[in-house]
Parts: C-alpha cells; structure tokens; sequence
C-alpha cells in the first residue's frame, strides 16, 4: 500500500512539472516570437530610414554637381567669348552678364 501510495504521488508530481514546463516552455516561445516580431519592424524601420536618408544624399549632391558644371560651363563660355572679341568693353559687358546670369 505505501509502495502504491508513493508510486501515485511521484506520477503526480512528475505530471505537475511536465505540465508547468510545457508552461514556461510555450510563455518561452511566445515571448521569443513578440521580441523576433519587434526586432524585425525596428530592423525595417531603420533600413527604410537609411534608404531615405541616402537617396537624400544622392540627390544633394546629384543637385549641387549639377550647379557646379553649369558654373563651370558659364565660366568657359564667358573665357571663350572674351577670347573672342579681344575687345575691353565687350568683355567687361559679357563678364556681367554671366555674373548676373549666376545671382
């Protein structure tokens, strides 16, 4: 009878800890897929930011690249132009002109 006793009082206790660590192990898993979940919309969230924060850049300088060609190409047709004519007051005109064109 003790032997009996002591027999249904370990299958208990070995159902009570199977239940409570199917407990902890599902809480576990759960846990573990909310924080998967957060790390990956933060991941994308930064990767989104970075993308934009980089086409900005490409298009700054893609914007100032193509300020400064158009200065440099005003500025070589203004030395051609006053390679031309030769003539003081015309080159004094043309320069003007390309310096007003800029502003």
């Amino acid at each position: 009878r003790v032997l009996l006793v002591l027999f249904a009082v370990g299958v208990r206790v070995l159902l009570v800890h199977f239940v409570v660590g199917v407990r902890v192990l599902l809480v576990l898993f759960v846990v573990g897929v909310r924080v998967l979940l957060v790390l990956f919309a933060v991941g994308v969230q930064v990767l989104l930011v970075l993308f934009a924060v980089g086409v900005w850049v490409l298009l700054v300088h893609f914007v100032v690249g193509v300020r400064v060609l158009l200065v440099l190409f005003v500025v070589a047709l203004a030395q051609l132009l006053v390679e031309a004519t030769r003539s003081e007051e015309w080159s004094q005109l043309i320069l003007r002109m390309m310096v007003y064109s800029l502003i």
